[in-house]
C-alpha cells in the first residue's frame, strides 16, 4: 500500500522516508514485522540507494491502476516494474497462444508453422506482440519478432533489476532475441521471497493475457493454463483472430527476423542418400548385404563383441538448444528448416558424431561439476534402465548413444559412480563427490543403471577407431547417420535388426 501510494503522488526518492513517516500513523499496516522494517532508517536507506541504481539503469515503477494498457491486471499486481521501450504500448497488444510444449519440435510441428504465420499476421499488423521467454513457443514468438514492437513479460523479477551476474547471464543468453530499441519488459515481481517457479509462470501467463487486447489462439491443452486465459478473453469480450493454416513452412528467416515469412522452397529440403560411405548398397538389403573387412555394421557373431567391457553414452532428443548452441542459432534452424534443426535423438548423435565430442553436464550431479555418464549395461539391457521421468515429461534417454571400450575411458578418468544415502554423502570428501549417486529415491533404484562418470567433456578425436562404435535402435536410423556422418568408417551397432521402427 505504501509503495502504491508512493507511486500515486509522485514522491521522490530521497523524500520517501519522511512521507513514510507521515503515512504509517495512518496506514493498515497491522504486522510488527512490516512496521519495523518500515522505521529502520538503515534497511529504507539501503532499500532506496537500490532503488536510485534500478532508476538510472532504466527501470520504472508503475501503479497499473493509472495507467490504461495496464490496469486490467491489476487484480494481480498493483504495481508493475518496466524497462525498455514504453512507446509499445501504443500499439493494439496481442498475444499468441500456445501451451508448454511436452513433444518433439521439428520443422513440420504444426504448432511451430501456425505460429510462424500467426506473428507474421500480428506484425504486418502493426501489433505489439506480448511474449516471454523461458518456453520454446515464447521465444520462438520473440525472435520472429524482433526488430518490431514486442512486450516481454517475465517470470521473475526484471533481469535488468538482479545482480549483475544474472543481468550478464541474461544478456549472454539472449542478447540476439530481443531488440532493446523496440521491447519492453515487463514484471510484477518485487525483490524479496519469490513465489515456486510454477506458480510464477501461471502469474506470467495471467498477466500477459490480461494486458493483451486481442487473441491469436494457436495450440493449447484442454483445461490447461492458455485455455482458461483465452475462456477469460472470452467472457471480456476481446477480439479473437485467427488465419487459414497454409501447408507447408517457412524455410529462409535468419538475417531479417522483423519479416518471418518466406516461401519454403522444397529444393532445399535434404533427400535421402541411397548410399553408405565407400561401399555397395541396395535400398531393398537393410544394410545386410555390406560386406567386407571394415564393416560399418557390428552383429553379435562377429569378433568385435558388442557386450562386455564397454561403457555406453546414451543420449535423447535435445528440446531447444544444444550444448554449445545460442537460441538464436537454434530457433534460426528451425525456422530456415536447417538439416538436425529437429534435435531429435538421432541429429543429436549425429552431432556428437561430427564433432568427436560429448559435451559435459552438471545438471543432475552434486556440486555442480559437470560430467558426462555412461551406464556398463549391455547394449542388450537397455529396455532396464530406460524409463519415464514425469517431472520432466521424457524419457531419460533413448537408444541411441555411444559405446567405448571401458580400458579406453579408464584412461581418461572414468571412475564408477557411488551409490549410497545422504548420510554416505555427508562422510564423503572432496572431488569424490562428484561421483556420488543415491541408491534410491522416488522408489526408483538408480543402482540398476550401473553408471560410469568423467569429469569435464570427453573428446575422442584421439581414440582409435576400434575403441568405440555407434548405436541406433534399427537399420533405417544407421542408414541415415552413415549416410550423413563426417567420421568416415566408423561402425555402427543396430540394437533391434528386424525392426525398422523403433
Amino acid at each position: 500500500m505504501l509503495v502504491e501510494s508512493v507511486c500515486l503522488e509522485s514522491v521522490q526518492v530521497r523524500a520517501i522516508p519522511e512521507y513514510v513517516d507521515s503515512r504509517i500513523s495512518k496506514s493498515k499496516l497491522n504486522f510488527p514485522k512490516n512496521m519495523r522494517l518500515a522505521k529502520n532508517q538503515g534497511f529504507t536507506g539501503s532499500a532506496l540507494n537500490q532503488a536510485e541504481k534500478w532508476l538510472e539503469k532504466g527501470v520504472q515503477i508503475h501503479l497499473t491502476r493509472a495507467n490504461s494498457k495496464l490496469n486490467s491486471c491489476g487484480n494481480l499486481y498493483g504495481i508493475i516494474f518496466s524497462f525498455g521501450a514504453l512507446k509499445v504500448l501504443e500499439n493494439p497488444l496481442a498475444m499468441i497462444l500456445n501451451s508448454r510444449i511436452s513433444g518433439e519440435v521439428g520443422v513440420n510441428t504444426p504448432w511451430l508453422i501456425k505460429t510462424i504465420e500467426l506473428t507474421r499476421y500480428a506484425v504486418g499488423q502493426k501489433w505489439a506482440l506480448v511474449s516471454s521467454y523461458g518456453t520454446i513457443p515464447y521465444l520462438m514468438v520473440s525472435w520472429l519478432v524482433r526488430g518490431a514492437a514486442l512486450i516481454v513479460v517475465c517470470d521473475s523479477l526484471l533481469p535488468f533489476m538482479g545482480n549483475v551476474e544474472i543481468e550478464e547471464k541474461f544478456r549472454k543468453e539472449f542478447s540476439d532475441i530481443f531488440d532493446l530499441e523496440t521491447t519492453l519488459f515487463l514484471s510484477g515481481f518485487t525483490p524479496g521471497i519469490l513465489p515456486k517457479p510454477k506458480q510464477r509462470r501461471s502469474i506470467r501467463d495471467e498477466i500477459a493475457g490480461s494486458i493483451s487486447e486481442i487473441m491469436l489462439p494457436c495450440e493449447m491443452r484442454p483445461n490447461g493454463n492458455m485455455a482458461r486465459i483465452l475462456e477469460s478473453a472470452l467472457v471480456q469480450g476481446k477480439i479473437m483472430k485467427s488465419i487459414e493454416h497454409t501447408a507447408g513452412a517457412p524455410d529462409h528467416h535468419a538475417e531479417e527476423p522483423s519479416r518471418p515469412i518466406v516461401k519454403s522452397n522444397p529444393q532445399n529440403r535434404v533427400k535421402k542418400s541411397p548410399e553408405i560411405r565407400g561401399k555397395e548398397y541396395s535400398q531393398d538389403s537393410n544394410l545386410s548385404m555390406v560386406s567386407g573387412d571394415k564393416s560399418p555394421l557390428i552383429f553379435d557373431d562377429q569378433a568385435v563383441n558388442p557386450t562386455g567391457d564397454l561403457l555406453i553414452h546414451y543420449t535423447r532428443a535435445c528440446k531447444g538448444p544444444w550444448p554449445g548452441q545460442s537460441w538464436s542459432e537454434y530457433l534460426k534452424g528451425l525456422t530456415r528448416r536447417d538439416p538436425d534443426s529437429s534435435h531429435n535423438a538421432l541429429e543429436t548423435l549425429r552431432r556428437i558424431l561430427n564433432e568427436k565430442r560429448i559435451r559435459a553436464c552438471d545438471k543432475w550431479t552434486r556440486g555442480s561439476i559437470p560430467v558426462v555418464s555412461f551406464t556398463e549395461r549391455d547394449p542388450e539391457e537397455f529396455h532396464l534402465i530406460c524409463r519415464w521421468r514425469r517431472g520432466l515429461m521424457r524419457q531419460n534417454f533413448e537408444p541411441y548413444g555411444i559405446a567405448f571400450m571401458k580400458e579406453a575411458l579408464l584412461d581418461k578418468g572414468a571412475r564408477k559412480v557411488i551409490y549410497g544415502s545422504e548420510d554416505n554423502y555427508k562422510d564423503m570428501l572432496g572431488e569424490t563427490k562428484t561421483f556420488f549417486q543415491l541408491s534410491t529415491s522416488a522408489r526408483v533404484d538408480w543402482s540398476e543403471e550401473q553408471e560410469w562418470r568423467l569429469r569435464g567433456d570427453l573428446e575422442f578425436t584421439d581414440m582409435k577407431q576400434n575403441a568405440w562404435f555407434a548405436i541406433v535402435p534399427n537399420y533405417d536410423d544407421a542408414h541415415s547417420l552413415l549416410a550423413r556422418a563426417v567420421p568416415p568408417d566408423f561402425r555402427v551397432f543396430v540394437l533391434n535388426p528386424e525392426r525398422t521402427d523403433c
